[in-house]
């Protein structure tokens, strides 16, 4: 399957409230690091693996998303902002965006992180067990500023979710790293309305979720520590990229 005909959902509706007043008047996603908008430097990035086509799930101040959009809307193929009527969780918000999804397969991933790992493979590996949804894992010990309140999954031995922690302290194991294929139909046996993707699709024994374990390292944006060091101390985020994917391959 061609990397350019699958669409990429990119949650983008969270108020930011770990952040404070830093995102009180600009999304999380469209933060500066290196001088530019974070989710531009993750289209950009992901383009470089063959991904053009792009919706952007949007809720909190979804004016800024669609001038985004509008502003940089010619480097891709498809560059589509979604807006949630009214806030509806991590969960309602994808299932509202995925109804606007044309490919069979598809990608999610959070708009305020960014794991060094390669899209491709986690839709081969979906596509080679006939998965109706993967979650890429990563180790706690590869998420750069710590694991804290990322909850912690329970990965059986066929490599499925058996549960979900949502311990604070996160010291081992194995995190979501924010980032899913699927069949885009799956979202029809969902609930309606707004409900947590963790907590209310995770945990149900009834549903199968494949795991993808990666042994990238992922970034966060959403924690004030994190975001300063991203954008002062390590300059250009181009930099960092090539700094995880290098340490992922050595790892």
């Amino acid at each position: 399957m061609s990397n350019d005909g699958v669409d990429i959902v990119v949650l983008c509706g969270g108020k930011g409230t770990r952040l404070g007043g830093v995102a009180q008047l600009t999304p999380k996603p469209l933060l500066p690091i290196g001088g530019s908008p974070f989710l531009l430097r993750l289209l950009r990035q992901w383009k470089k693996e063959g991904f053009s086509r792009f919706l952007i799930g949007a809720c909190h101040l979804a004016d800024q998303f669609q001038e985004f959009a509008k502003r940089y809307s010619r480097e891709f193929g498809r560059l589509e902002v979604i807006v949630e009527p009214q806030p509806m969780g991590t969960g309602g918000g994808l299932k509202h965006a995925l109804a606007f999804v044309k490919s069979k397969t598809c990608l999610v991933a959070n708009g305020d992180s960014y794991v060094s790992e390669s899209l491709a493979k986690l839709c081969e590996e979906h596509q080679r067990r006939f998965s109706e949804f993967t979650l890429l894992a990563i180790p706690a010990s590869h998420v750069i500023g710590g694991a804290r309140q990322k909850g912690r999954l329970i990965v059986d031995d066929q490599d499925e979710i058996a549960g979900f922690s949502t311990e604070d302290e996160t010291m081992g194991g194995w995190i979501n790293g924010g980032i899913y294929a699927m069949n885009p139909a799956l979202a029809s046996t969902w609930p309606s309305g707004f409900f947590d993707l963790e907590k209310t699709i995770f945990t149900e024994p009834s549903r199968r979720i494949r795991v993808f374990k990666s042994t990238g390292n992922l970034m966060d944006i959403g924690i004030p520590d994190c975001y300063a060091r991203f954008d002062q101390q390590l300059g250009p985020i181009e930099s960092l990229f090539s700094q995880l994917d290098r340490a992922a391959k050595r790892s």
